[in-house]
């Protein structure tokens, strides 16, 4: 509860007065604090001595009375009057006027009814009452929120044809500067309207005025009010973008204005146009608003693809993965536009699994489904064996086999290959790319995959020349490698004693051979070396001996002449 002290005043008709008059009509009690200015300013001596003479006919046992709040003084100003009989004199149209003035603005529109309804308001005949000139304020203790208030008041209904409301909407989304009515009746329909379409706070700040020059059928209307332009500025907008049904906005604040403004900021936010919200401002909106309101964020951001580049906007993305999936069913409804939008922000910021879901949607929409290049690119940070196999064929569609390529999407793209299936659109990029070691991984996992030998060797001869073919024959399987065997033995192959000292390992370790096999050739090389220079000392000495001959046969031919 919050404690109010409002300074007061009441005007009647009255056998004495405060200014030492003779009967009539006049002020018969003040409080001491009461801002003088409010009974100088003309238009207020009105509202706080005058009643209209439609209203002073009508009868006293009746439930109208006419109540007024207005922003003046700095505090708000609530103003009650209602006929009360007859005069001294016994003369029809007395009345009565009680005024409170709340120094801080706790009080409004809001409270005009239930401070009539609890008796706070005096509206009495006392027309031998003594005069008081220094009263003591009204002590008041006002709830600090008025959820039952408001509540009860939303949950009225509106009957098309009614007294006020219709008028009353009208009145507050052209010029809700001064909102006028008949009575109470009229004024809480008039309320009802409003707190279904405006803040709580926003409604208790609005201006209302209570039967002056309206009779009856006077209905509502509006008129332009000097004081408070930014709060009508503030009311206007509102009423203009309408309220969300947000709690927070049924409570009571005593706001100074900057305070106040930044509330309506809020409010504003929460419910204007998604496309006019800023940036910067998204996640508070997403984050207060309902399953309907976070699908139209999420489908903004597909408009908004820029925002993925900004480490702020992404890291606000990130951390909430329910915005990613709405991203993400937002981006499969739509045209090639939203799609790569959407495939954007979930490469960004998605989960893995995330990544996959889109990848996978993206891909069952026909056989001609591409993936768009920045979900590859997030896709090639997983390994093939990661991903579902329509989801690594998809992404295997989709690369340039640049060197750049992770090594197992490599390896993925000639293994493909080897086995005749689509999802490697440019092998031979792939293959000048693969080291001998990704090569032969390709060879093995095609051979592991039931792949032909005869389709491997054909297809592997077309890529690359016939040394790394068979070298990857020769290390990848038992069954490639005797396949290499069969094919040294029918086709025309290199006889350099290097070519074999290089694969006769490899086809013996792939092969599982024993030592003395797998050793066999080593051995015959090293033996191979030793005859060879075997012979070539025998073909020394003998040409030695040669020459040695010829010489001596000289020698004896000359020394016989």
């Amino acid at each position: 509860m919050t404690y109010v002290a409002c300074e007061q005043l009441r005007y009647t008709w009255a056998e004495r007065r405060l200014d030492g008059s003779g009967a009539g009509f006049g002020v018969v009690l003040q409080s001491r604090g009461w801002p003088a200015q409010l009974m100088q300013d003309p238009e207020l001596r009105q509202v706080l001595t005058e009643l209209s003479l439609a209203a002073r006919r009508v009868s006293p046992d009746g439930p109208e009375a006419f109540l007024t709040h207005l922003r003046r003084a700095g505090g708000s100003l609530l103003v009650a009057k209602g006929p009360v009989g007859t005069d001294g004199a016994g003369r029809p149209g007395n009345y009565c006027v009680h005024a409170l003035f709340d120094p801080t603005c706790t009080l409004g529109t809001l409270d005009l009814e239930p401070l009539l309804a609890s008796g706070t308001f005096r509206l009495e005949r006392e027309v031998d009452s003594s005069p008081e000139a220094s009263a003591e304020p009204l002590r008041l203790w006002v709830s600090e929120d008025w959820s039952d208030r408001a509540e009860r008041l939303r949950g009225g209904r509106f009957q098309e044809g009614g007294r006020g409301p219709a008028r009353a909407t009208r009145a507050a989304t052209s010029q809700p500067d001064l909102l006028r009515h008949w009575d109470v009746e009229d004024l809480h329909q008039i309320l009802q309207e409003l707190v279904r379409t405006m803040p709580a706070d926003l409604v208790n700040q609005t201006e209302v005025l209570g039967g002056q020059d309206a009779g009856p059928s006077g209905g509502t209307q509006t008129q332009p009010a000097e004081a408070n332009a930014s709060s009508r500025e503030l009311s206007r907008s509102a009423a203009e973008l309408g309220a969300a049904d947000q709690p927070m906005w049924w409570q009571r604040r005593g706001l100074i204005a900057a305070d106040w403004e930044s509330e309506l900021d809020e409010f504003i936010v929460l419910n204007q146009p998604v496309h006019k919200v800023p940036d910067e401002r998204l996640w508070y909106r997403w984050d207060r608003s309902d399953a309907t309101g976070r699908w139209d964020i999420a489908n903004e951001l597909l408009h908004r693809p820029g925002l993925v580049r900004e480490e702020r906007a992404a890291a606000a993305v990130a951390s909430r993965p329910s915005l990613v999936d709405d991203i993400t069913e937002a981006g499969l409804v739509g045209d090639a536009d939203r799609r790569s939008a959407a495939a954007r922000w979930v490469a960004e910021v998605g989960s893995d699994a995330q990544v996959i879901d889109l990848a996978a949607e993206l891909l069952s929409a026909g056989p001609m489904a591409r993936l768009p290049p920045t979900l590859v690119d997030r896709l090639t940070q997983l390994g093939p064996e990661d991903l579902p196999a329509v989801v690594a064929d998809g992404v295997m569609q989709s690369l340039d086999g640049s060197a750049s390529l992770p090594a197992a999407w490599r390896v993925a793209c000639l293994r493909s290959y080897l086995l005749g299936r689509p999802g490697c659109p440019e092998p031979q990029r792939v293959a000048d790319a693969c080291s001998d070691e990704e090569l032969t991984d390709a060879m093995r996992d095609a051979a592991d995959s039931g792949g032909s030998l005869d389709e491997s060797w054909e297809r592997l001869s077309d890529l690359v020349p016939a040394a790394r073919r068979d070298r990857s024959f020769a290390a990848a399987s038992k069954a490639s490698a005797d396949y290499l065997l069969t094919h040294a033995a029918t086709e025309r192959q290199p006889t350099s004693g290097s070519y074999w000292e290089v694969l006769w390992p490899l086809v013996a370790v792939t092969s599982g051979w024993s030592p003395a096999v797998r050793d066999l050739l080593p051995h015959g090389r090293r033996r191979e070396r030793r005859l060879r220079a075997q012979r070539l000392a025998l073909l020394v000495t003998a040409a030695l001996l040669a020459v040695t001959v010829v010489v001596l046969v000289v020698l004896l031919l000359v020394r016989a002449r």
